[in-house]
């Protein structure tokens, strides 16, 4: 049956996902204590958020998923909690310079995560992408490849740190270069930066830990018939006061942007005081416009009667098209705004 929009079956079909591996439902309210955000505004996006006064508290319409979990973490401590979500949050957009509702769906994982967890953390987010469409690819790094060249050159500003990631993830080497120049990084030691935008990463003690267990995971994940569907690339760095480990980003051809973005982010839930792993990842929904919806239809079967027709026979003929499993639109006439499989008369 094809009655519901591309975007709701899609949604669907994610929720049936994540049910089927025994993620539990997790709803949340709208808004939260403006506190949660300002103390952790680092891990946002934007840090503009729509806040209003209630009963003399501060409050705000969510920016973000992950923090309104992560603030119970410390339940999860001594256990595994699984979680999907599918949540508005409100953030300010830069190009329109309004704030928007964003529509996402996603799933986080809190309490132990091993090697086991973590593929099966990749593979749902591979699964997920193949319900939108089987034109996909999951990148994937491990943010201890560049935590590690920032500790074996002894960088500590981060204010270059943060010059260097975002050339890194701009793929910009004249930008880097210029960076790595003010602090008289050699050439030997530009070239191990220098790799990073064409997936190689440097074969050093400090990112041997991080390197293994990227590797570790990418063979399971070939094992499991994903070769083709993921890849290397370097330039997927989050906030490293946040996020260590695995991260990874969801692109669909057709989309312009990254349509799915996650991670490991033990750090975050650190600044709540609780000492367990967490990963997740987002899809974000509202980009799915981008898909060409020309080859959709509205109704599996359109039922043509004639106006002198019984509305006992009609009716009866339309019943017996939905118990095959179809949908079926009645009319008199062939609506000319209506797509349709196929056209039945009587």
């Amino acid at each position: 049956m094809k009655t519901m929009r591309k975007e709701d079956r899609i949604i669907n079909g994610l929720k049936e996902l994540f049910d089927q591996n025994g993620y539990r439902y997790y709803k949340m309210r709208k808004f939260e204590e403006y506190s949660l955000y300002m103390e952790n505004k680092n891990f946002l996006s934007s840090d503009r958020i729509i806040t209003f006064n209630h009963s003399g508290k501060l409050l705000a319409l969510k920016p973000d998923v992950t923090l309104s979990i992560v603030k119970n973490a410390k339940a999860y401590i001594g256990n595994t909690e699984k979680l999907y979500y599918h949540e508005g949050v409100y953030r300010y957009d830069r190009k329109s310079h309004e704030y928007k509702e964003i529509n996402q769906i996603g799933l986080e994982v809190m309490g132990k995560i091993d090697i086991t967890t973590d593929c099966e953390i990749l593979s749902l987010a591979l699964k997920a992408l193949n319900k939108i469409s089987d034109k996909y690819m999951l990148c994937i790094s491990n943010t201890g490849i560049i935590s590690g060249l920032f500790s074996h050159f002894e960088i500590q500003s981060l204010d270059i740190k943060n010059r260097i990631i975002h050339s890194i993830k701009e793929k910009s080497k004249h930008t880097l270069e210029a960076v790595l120049d003010e602090i008289s990084i050699s050439e030997e030691g530009k070239k191990m930066f220098f790799d990073l935008l064409i997936g190689r990463f440097p074969q050093i003690e400090e990112t041997k830990s991080a390197a293994d267990v990227l590797y570790n995971t990418l063979d399971f994940m070939y094992e499991l018939g994903y070769k083709d569907k993921i890849k290397l690339d370097f330039s997927i760095i989050n906030d490293l006061d946040y996020y260590n480990g695995t991260v990874f980003n969801g692109f669909i051809d057709g989309i312009p942007k990254v349509i799915l973005s996650g991670g490991r982010y033990d750090g975050l839930v650190e600044k709540f005081g609780a000492k367990v792993d967490a990963e997740g990842f987002a899809i974000y929904l509202d980009d799915l416009l981008y898909l060409d919806e020309s080859s959709e239809y509205d109704v599996d079967v359109l039922l043509v009667y004639d106006e002198n027709a019984s509305p006992v026979e009609v009716l009866k003929k339309a019943e017996k098209i939905i118990s095959t499993g179809e949908s079926v639109r009645m009319d008199s006439r062939v609506p000319s705004d209506i797509k349709f499989k196929r056209k039945e008369t009587l």
